[in-house]
């Protein structure tokens, strides 16, 4: 039966908060309509002796996954532009269909489903989707998930932290204070990932960042003016990066030769620790190409 889309959203929220919910699915979209995900599966999980709600999104390259608590407001995204919504409980289905006319169509009927609260384990992170820093990078959504478009962003800054951690342990002891450069910096994801994660083993965690880029400087300055953190930002060439002292020094996928500045410059300085990943060679591969093949 016809009912106002709303009216169905509403009813539909209502049962995800009830005691006998079991699933919700969304999938589809509507005419002219783009919802976030693919699809969309919510279900009712226990963590710590406490019941959550599970919210898997999912399109064609990953899934990712986000626990809230149960007055949680799904208005937002049941009204997204999902064609299909789809609630159950352990006697009842409740599904809407949205029709190409963006008519609502109601279908109710009668199941047998069992409660499940099992959790699956997800994954650790060192830095947790849900950070304020990826909020404020716009990395991620309004429920704390990674934007699919910037999920290879998310877990470079990952691995490379991974790399770091441990380096930094053996090599970097002893100091209340950490100082770090990053050289060719970008907008700054691998600036501030570093900065949030050893934030709380010092400290004071002080951060510069340095790309020729003058937007790159203006776009950084004002994240950092949102988290509120003691980071500073330079536009330069990495060579002209003036001489101060530095325990690390980092740079992430600096653009040709770059790399090999961003290496001499950190040990002009002292360093303590250069972790470098380079990038392109443009330069070596028109050499390359240039020369005769032996």
């Amino acid at each position: 039966m016809k009912i106002e889309l709303a009216l169905g959203i509403t009813e539909l929220s209502k049962r995800i908060k009830q005691d006998d919910f079991v699933r919700a699915v969304l999938s589809g979209r509507r005419r002219n309509m783009q919802p976030g995900f693919e699809r969309v599966d919510i279900k009712p999980v226990m963590i710590k002796d406490e019941i959550k709600l599970q919210i898997i999104s999912s399109d064609e390259r990953q899934a990712t996954t986000k626990n809230v608590e149960l007055d949680f407001d799904f208005g937002p995204m049941l009204a997204s532009g999902f064609a299909n919504l789809q609630a159950d409980t352990t006697s009842e289905s409740y599904s809407i269909r949205v029709s190409k006319k963006d008519e609502a169509l109601v279908a109710i009927g009668k199941v047998k489903l069992e409660r499940v609260l099992n959790h699956d384990r997800i994954k650790q992170r060192l830095l947790a989707e849900n950070n304020p820093i990826f909020k404020a990078l716009e990395m991620s959504d309004v429920l704390g998930r990674i934007k699919p478009t910037k999920m290879d962003k998310y877990k470079q800054v990952e691995e490379f932290l991974r790399l770091l951690i441990p380096t930094i342990e053996d090599e970097v002891k002893d100091q209340d204070s950490l100082s770090i450069v990053d050289l060719g910096c970008g907008h700054a994801y691998l600036t501030f990932g570093v900065q949030e994660y050893f934030k709380d083993k010092y400290k004071n965690v002080s951060v510069l960042g340095v790309d020729e880029r003058v937007d790159s400087k203006d776009h950084n300055e004002k994240v950092a003016a949102k988290l509120k953190v003691d980071a500073k930002f330079l536009a330069a060439k990495i060579a002209d990066t003036p001489a101060q002292k530095v325990d690390i020094a980092i740079a992430l996928h600096a653009c040709d030769t770059a790399t090999d500045d961003a290496i001499a410059w950190a040990v002009d300085n002292a360093a303590q620790v250069i972790m470098v990943a380079p990038c392109c060679m443009h330069e070596l591969q028109t050499q390359v190409k240039e020369a005769p093949e032996p």
